[in-house]
């Protein structure tokens, strides 16, 4: 039992019939006394916590005077999704706020973040929170997690428009005489003139 680098498993358990092998540190099992000219299924009963083996059996011919060998190739039980939020120019958004169901992480100064033991399957990555002069899309990304692989969810961001404002003011006056404690609209706000006819809406949005 392997790992993709070549390193051995220790821990799987295996078996043929009511027969069972462990593999030792380097991954190496051995079963004794297997009658010659026969086929035997070498079956996969169990696995240490986190790690995923294949294929779940195999079939293989002993031959007098000699070894077979059924090996299994082996692995993570789990994944990785990590990503990053950037800004147009490349550079990272740090205190972000990622979300994947119940976990959630912040953005690292890089605008970086990483989620460790995913599950295989789909999934989704949401964008929790950004900083408030940063508008960011999607604000969230559906991904599939596969055991030993790295999903990759990357998300963009970019300033908020800059709304410009200015100020309305006047004067209401009627028979040359100004008007106090009148009500004036503008839009949907109101305000009311002083003793001498003066008004003034202020942060009026252009395009009213």
């Amino acid at each position: 039992a392997r790992r993709s680098d070549g390193s051995g498993v220790a821990g799987v358990v295996l078996g043929i019939g009511e027969r069972r092998a462990t593999t030792e540190q380097d991954g190496s099992y051995r079963f004794d006394g297997v009658l010659p000219d026969t086929s035997v299924v070498v079956q996969l009963i169990s696995t240490p916590p986190g790690i995923v083996c294949t294929p779940p059996h195999r079939v293989v011919t002993v031959l007098p005077g000699t070894t077979a060998t059924a090996d299994l190739a082996c692995g993570p039980a789990f994944g990785m999704v990590r990503g990053r939020v950037l800004r147009q120019d490349g550079s990272g958004v740090p205190g972000a706020t990622i979300g994947l169901g119940s976990a959630q992480r912040t953005t690292g100064q890089d605008g970086a973040y990483v989620f460790t033991d995913v599950a295989p399957g789909a999934a989704t990555v949401r964008l929790l929170a950004a900083p408030p002069e940063l508008t960011c899309s999607p604000d969230a990304r559906d991904i599939v997690v596969a055991a030993g692989d790295t999903a990759v969810a990357n998300f963009a961001c970019e300033p908020v428009p800059v709304q410009e404002t200015s100020t309305v003011s006047g004067q209401l006056v009627m028979g040359g005489q100004p008007v106090s404690n009148a009500t004036v609209r503008l839009g949907d706000a109101t305000t009311v003139t002083d003793l001498n006819g003066m008004f003034a809406f202020t942060s009026v949005v252009f395009g009213i």
